[in-house]
């Protein structure tokens, strides 16, 4: 099934188990990690399809092209290598009928010549792009009910079509007809595979003869609607419905006329997807902007049976009472009373994207770049994770004048206010980027987007503003750490009286104060520094040292651009940006880090008394002379980029390192290094955290995929 994402035209079980094996089992090794999935589980979906030949087999696609396949119906989930993750935007995922273990997944390819659609025969172990798509993005897919090995496209360039199962392609659509691209939906009838139904981004189009002609098909429907998706009808192929931009469409003679069909006012929105139950014709859903419809009556009257924006929805091939549906926002959900009740099902998959994971005592955060901005949060070790609720927050109550009901201003009257308690905004809101967390307090934490600061002090439920270095700079990096910070010292202002008006002068309010109330003391100088919570801050303009209520900011020396990493280990802060500094001494001087080698960039940096390990694009490195001479990482490590290194805060000289899905561990400050057991397959590890709380286990933030961790150690 397609999804387009935009209402305009723009040019075998053997494999689940192979899934779980690269993303938590056990291989030989010295410390016996295993590595799980804990989450947090959910993320959008964009398309979903059912494998007709075995009962209960899934496989779920993010928008970004994050795979994930079940073999129980939905119960568990495990992810699936898929070439195009990250780089390409999925579109359509297809089961092939007539070959156990093949699937198609059309995509938008990253490239000019990237491959707009992938196969595999193995259920998703191996891929392999078909060269006939190259630089086109696929964006629907549909087999023949006759002859499982007739398969239409729709591409970017037209309809295309093969008798192959997918091996080899034609065009069926006329090249110099632009009105039938790009083609995001297609059709078979079910009794004739020589005519074929295609939905373009402005009208539906319709050939009988295997694609030698066709006709645009779109009395009755409004003009430039984009078909999004077309359902005929098995048992009545003249019976044909048909869901666009402008809602939902029915037609009764082959596509010759359309009504639009107007139960509710909910079908008249964009909807993305039309299906027919398969077990009972007269009930229809319709995946909509405003959630899941369903019509038990087909399609005269409507209801939202589920909430939220639905992209796909699917019916298990011998359980026609179970249906998956899949959300922009909210993940998955079945069924299994034909559509009535709904259950979220995303248990072991994950298509999030999390910018940051943090330790606080026992606490873990993790801030996601979610549409909400979402922020989740576990309190034991992250077998559970949770969203923070908002909670009410009740505003004083104005103050009544005693011997006044109401309240009079130019001979009108009004009541005084009544405050009622109302629900703070939810943390962190739309758009950050970074979430950081005070060290000792694991209620308060920090908050930046581009260009804005948020600080909550209970655990996330509510935020507010903090005032930043004023710079105008574009946030680039946080970092909260216990330290010096800065106290500004005020100087009280003297009060001011001001005259009252007299009423030939009560024309102009402007200015009006009361009188004798001061002004807000207003900053005259910085004291000493105290102990307490310092926020580091990089913007486009510079780096900045201050206080946890944002109300003294510092600019620092460090001569790096471009900082887009800030970390404190080992007592110095090191920021990384084009090149690497450190300093000792809270920001007040500097030293270069120079780079172990020609070439190499620093990805993260960690220090241990006197050794600094640098993790770079071209492998690990040791120095313990402050960079004047680096050794590279001996065996198992690789001379390949290592995503991140980290000293553990509670053991003494271990170490840890990130290369892809394989994390290395040392216990002697990185003079030696040995692989810990289990690999998070292909991967890239964005964060590793150690709680000081857990010291025998160490989480790991993939990218895309949510958090695992390994209980690295024996802890008895």
């Amino acid at each position: 099934m397609f999804l387009p994402r935009l209402c305009i035209p723009r040019p075998a079980l053997c494999a689940l188990a192979a899934a779980a094996l690269s993303f938590g089992a056990a291989v030989p090794g010295s410390f016996g990690a295993r590595w799980r999935a804990t989450g947090p589980f959910g993320g959008p979906v964009e398309a979903i399809a059912a494998d007709p030949l075995t009962h209960g087999r899934f496989l779920a696609g993010s928008p970004d092209g994050l795979l994930s396949i079940t073999a129980d119906g939905g119960e568990h989930w495990a992810p699936v290598h898929f070439p195009g993750e990250m780089v390409s935007a999925l579109h359509a995922l297809h089961f092939v009928r007539s070959r156990a273990g093949r699937i198609l997944a059309g995509v938008s390819p990253d490239s000019p010549t990237g491959p707009g659609l992938y196969e595999t025969n193995d259920l998703g172990v191996t891929w392999t792009p078909l060269s006939a798509f190259a630089g086109k993005s696929v964006w629907a897919l549909a087999a023949f009910p006759g002859d499982a090995s007739r398969l239409a496209a729709g591409v970017s360039d037209g309809v295309y079509s093969s008798r192959d199962a997918g091996a080899t392609w034609s065009r069926v659509s006329p090249a110099n007809n632009p009105e039938l691209s790009p083609a995001v939906s297609v059709a078979f009838d079910p009794n004739d595979p020589d005519t074929i139904y295609a939905g373009t981004t402005h009208l539906p189009w319709k050939t009988t003869d295997a694609g030698r002609s066709w006709r645009s098909i779109h009395k009755g429907m409004l003009d430039d609607s984009d078909v999004f998706s077309i359902e005929v009808d098995p048992a009545r192929p003249r019976m044909v419905l048909l869901s666009a931009c402008s809602g939902i469409y029915r037609s009764g003679d082959g596509g010759a006329t359309w009504i639009k069909m107007r139960g509710s006012a909910d079908a008249s929105y964009r909807t993305y997807t039309i299906v027919r139950d398969p077990a009972n014709g007269q009930h229809i859903f319709a995946g909509t902007s405003h959630g899941l419809l369903r019509s038990v009556d087909e399609g005269k009257t409507w209801g939202v049976t589920l909430q939220g924006a639905a992209k796909s929805v699917v019916f298990d091939p011998e359980d026609r009472a179970r249906i998956i549906v899949a959300t922009v926002d909210r993940g998955l959900f079945r069924s299994a009373d034909g559509g009535s009740t709904f259950e979220p099902v995303d248990h072991g998959r994950v298509s999030r994207h999390f910018h940051s994971l943090l330790a606080a005592g026992d606490r873990l955060y993790a801030g996601a770049y979610d549409r909400s901005g979402a922020l989740f949060v576990s309190d034991d070790g992250g077998q559970n994770w949770s969203e923070p609720s908002p909670k009410a927050v009740r505003t004083p109550p104005a103050p009544v004048p005693a011997r006044k009901k109401t309240l009079r201003r130019r001979g009108k009257s009004r009541r005084a206010p009544v405050r009622k308690a109302v629900a703070a905004a939810p943390a962190p809101q739309a758009g950050f980027l970074f979430t950081a967390a005070a060290p000792d307090q694991p209620e308060t934490l920090f908050a930046a987007s581009a260009m804005a600061l948020r600080r909550s002090t209970d655990g996330g439920r509510t935020w507010s503003p903090m005032r930043g270095p004023g710079s105008g700079g574009i946030v680039t990096a946080l970092l909260i750490r216990r330290g010096l910070t800065p106290v500004i010292s005020s100087a009280p202002a003297k009060p001011v009286a001001v005259a009252r008006k007299t009423p030939a002068k009560r024309k102009s309010r402007r200015g009006r104060r009361r009188a004798g109330k001061a002004p807000p003391p207003k900053p005259v100088a910085v004291a000493p520094a105290v102990p307490g919570i310092e926020v580091w801050l990089a913007t486009t303009n510079g780096l900045y040292r201050g206080n946890e209520t944002g109300a003294a900011w510092r600019k620092l020396s460090a001569n790096v651009s471009g900082i887009r990493h800030i970390s404190d280990s080992g007592g110095r802060i090191f920021v990384i940006g084009r090149g690497a500094e450190w300093s000792i001494d809270e920001g007040t001087t500097w030293s270069n880090l120079r780079a172990p080698m020609e070439g190499a960039e620093f990805n993260a940096v960690a220090a241990f008394e006197s050794t600094i390990l640098a993790a770079t694009s071209h492998g690990l490195f040791r120095t313990t002379d402050d960079g004047g001479a680096w050794e590279p990482a001996p065996s198992p490590v690789k001379g390949d980029s290592v995503g991140t290194v980290v000293f553990h805060r509670a053991r003494p000289a271990v170490a840890f390192a990130a290369q892809y899905g394989t994390i290395f561990v040392s216990q002697d400050a990185g003079e030696t290094w040995s692989k810990l057991d289990g690999t998070l397959g292909t991967n890239s590890i964005h964060t590793l955290v150690l709680s000081p709380e857990r010291p025998g286990r160490i989480y790991a933030l993939v990218a895309g995929r949510g958090i695992y961790y390994s209980d690295w150690e024996d802890t008895k």
